[in-house]
């Protein structure tokens, strides 16, 4: 069981970090047409950011199928919900971004949700 605590935090932390990542690298190239070829030498340093989210992505994936060999897939997916609360969180922090009302109600209804899952 320990194991698989560790297993979950590992794939829901590394989701989240990659989610950000690619939102971080995705800023440089906004305002700009994906049509022209300028915009991909001009991204720079948004490429090191996707790039870096891809590697987060691909380890998440790589350590999801091991979990999912190992525990039930209502169990882990229950838990991969919570990638979503540290998204948002890091968009607050990150970039400013609002959490409305509305956002608060729903990312509590995904953690009672989770504590019901953990305990059933």
């Amino acid at each position: 069981m320990c194991l698989n605590i560790f297993v979950i935090a590992y794939v829901v932390l590394s989701n989240a970090t990659a989610t950000i990542l690619l939102k971080k690298g995705s800023d440089y190239f906004s305002g700009q047409s994906i049509f022209c070829m300028d915009t991909y030498y001009r991204g720079g340093m948004g490429w090191v950011f996707i790039a870096f989210s891809v590697v987060f992505y691909l380890t998440s994936l790589l350590i999801s199928v091991i979990a999912y060999s190992r525990m039930e897939v209502s169990f882990f997916t229950a838990f991969m919900s919570l990638t979503f609360i540290l998204a948002a969180l890091g968009g607050w922090f990150f970039f400013g971004e609002d959490i409305s009302i509305c956002r608060m109600v729903g990312i509590s209804i995904i953690v009672v949700g989770v504590v019901i899952v953990a305990y059933s």
